[in-house]
């Protein structure tokens, strides 16, 4: 027993020489000592303020970005535009995820109704910017927006418990083969179904996130138009706005007359019919109505004899 205790003090003052000499050492190489005020020395000797960000790199090359856009625009020549961009996605290594085309109805008078293009289009992040400066030359851009989402952190957050999942799943797997009991193989089976459960949901959701963050998102919508929408910067005088919607009404009100006047020629043969059927039935009603009449007058005499 006294042996034992005078082993364990001779370690104990041993490892505190070690420490106590280490400090030393340290200190006598000047880590701490000529410290400068606003900053420190490094190997060569150049200071380095604290505080400033020259040297350092700003963006993570690791760093997990989602990028969205949304955009309207116009167009004159509907097809063209549609052929265009058609081109431009498929030079810039993209694809378009869905797409849909609206109006072009015939209103009669050799007028169509304007046409609608929505596409939904899947562009690599490190071409976005080279397609949408091909795409603002190609149409006039009447809005557009973009947002930017950082799933950095919850990304290699994810792949931290995967990797904690597959520690797990590995240590079931050894135990499993080791197990020769019924009851344990059950449950361990259970543990390591439900293990690769999760592994499998996080490994999706990766999956997820990677082909967001390769392939940034584009929300287009193209309209046709005959004459491109002014853009204006500041906001409008009152009377522009008067003006405005004064003219707006009145070439609603025009187009509708126009249209209505098209119907009714159009429909025409349609009322013709029914003025005919309709004529038929009210000389029916009339003669219908006479002889009742005269049958009730001579019922009436009748009745008077």
């Amino acid at each position: 027993m006294k042996k034992n205790y005078i082993r364990t003090l001779f370690v104990f003052l041993l490892v505190s020489a070690l420490l106590l000499l280490s400090a030393c050492s340290a200190s006598s190489d000047g880590y701490y000592e000529n410290e400068p005020e606003n900053g420190y020395t490094d190997t060569n000797g150049d200071k380095t303020e604290v505080g400033t960000t020259e040297g350092v790199t700003e963006v993570n090359p690791n760093g997990k970005i989602i990028r969205n856009v949304v955009l309207r625009g116009e167009t004159k020549d509907f097809d063209t535009a549609l052929e265009t961009l058609k081109n431009k996605i498929s030079e810039n290594g993209g694809y378009v995820e869905k797409s849909s085309v609206t109006g072009g109805e015939s209103l009669g008078s050799n007028r169509k109704s304007s046409r609608n293009a929505v596409y939904t289009i899947r562009i690599p992040a490190e071409k976005l910017d080279n397609f949408l400066e091909k795409t603002e030359d190609m149409l006039n851009i009447i809005s557009s927006s973009e947002t930017t989402t950082d799933v950095t952190l919850e990304y290699y957050d994810i792949q931290s418990r995967m990797n904690t999942l597959e520690a797990k799943r590995a240590a079931l797997e050894k135990m499993l083969e080791q197990a020769t009991s019924l009851n344990d193989i059950r449950t361990l089976q259970d543990d390591l179904y439900e293990v690769i459960g999760e592994i499998e949901a996080y490994r999706s959701k990766l999956n997820v996130f990677d082909s967001k963050v390769s392939y940034s998102t584009v929300d287009l919508t193209i309209t046709e138009v005959i004459e491109y929408t002014e853009i204006k910067e500041e906001e409008p005088t009152f009377w522009e706005r008067i003006s405005t919607t004064f003219l707006k009404t009145w070439t609603g009100f025009w187009e509708f007359c126009q249209d209505l006047a098209v119907f009714l020629v159009g429909a025409m043969p349609v009322f013709c019919v029914f003025g005919v059927i309709g004529l038929i039935v009210l000389l029916i009603i009339v003669l219908v109505k006479k002889r009742n009449r005269k049958r009730l007058q001579r019922w009436k005499e009748q009745n008077k004899q």
